[in-house]
């Protein structure tokens, strides 16, 4: 995942595709290794508090806005005093039931491919391959017991990066365990990037847990207008329209290699 590519070629199509067996057969509990190298290395006179940026989502396909939100959210993480040493694109499981879903071995690879040019972002696919839907808790768990096994003389901050519209679903009754919600506060955090169309503090107030913890919410605002979603490019596919620049390079020419999202 660390190694970076300068364009799709065939070794980069080949190596995502092999990425695809091994997880197959992680399903038979083959060995899983989560992808570390890409980790910035922090200077020990530096004070400030490392954390890692994990978004988790359909990723159905990845877009660049996606990829933006990451870079954006480093820059404004760093001018808060934080060292954004990585971050994680998490794809969620097929179990999900999302029927906008292609397999999760193609969206694994499309956010492999995606974040083979960053020297900070990588792809990890645990959460793609389980046998079992994991609430986003249960993954900021395991991205927790992997980082402590790798950070063992210092702590790593874990924030949950998002749109404003996951921190609104928060309101939405039965969707979300108080529990879950208060547990991602306190022993985490959650970077929103803030949207025109939702009013990021009346959403906090609406919610006691959050209010309550609501210094761990750190609120990005977006410096472009983002209407760029999955759901249009991949209507866009469908409508034999081109996606050029609304995904990265080497994703749109594998979203046509292997024909996705075409229903007609």
């Amino acid at each position: 995942v660390s190694t970076q590519s300068t364009g799709f070629n065939h070794f980069t199509l080949k190596r995502s595709i092999v990425a695809g067996v091994s997880r197959e057969s992680k399903m038979n509990n083959s060995t899983y290794h989560f992808p570390s190298k890409h980790l910035l290395s922090q200077q020990p006179n530096d004070s400030r508090k490392p954390v890692v940026l994990i978004s988790c989502g359909s990723f159905s396909p990845i877009s660049i806005f996606h990829m933006l939100m990451f870079e954006h959210a480093k820059f404004e993480l760093d001018r808060k005093g934080y060292f954004v040493m990585g971050g994680y694109l998490s794809p969620v499981n097929d179990k999900y039931g999302k029927s906008s879903l292609v397999h999760a071995t193609h969206r694994v690879n499309m956010c492999t491919i995606a974040t083979n040019t960053s020297n900070w972002i990588a792809t990890d696919s645990w959460e793609a391959d389980q046998l079992e839907y994991s609430v986003t808790l249960k993954v900021l768990n395991h991205f927790k017991t992997e980082l402590d096994n790798i950070f063992t003389s210092k702590q790593v901050s874990i924030f949950l990066l998002c749109g404003a519209d996951l921190l609104s679903s928060f309101n939405r009754p039965g969707l979300w365990e108080d529990n879950d919600v208060a547990d991602i506060l306190t022993q985490y955090g959650i970077v929103v990037f803030n949207r025109d169309d939702i009013g990021l503090e009346t959403e906090i107030e609406k919610h006691a847990i959050v209010t309550q913890h609501k210094d761990k919410v750190i609120p990005v605002q977006s410096p472009f207008v983002n209407n760029i979603s999955s759901t249009l490019i991949r209507n866009f596919i469908n409508e034999n329209r081109p996606i050029k620049y609304l995904v990265p390079h080497e994703v749109d020419n594998y979203i046509y290699q292997h024909n996705l999202y075409r229903t007609n």
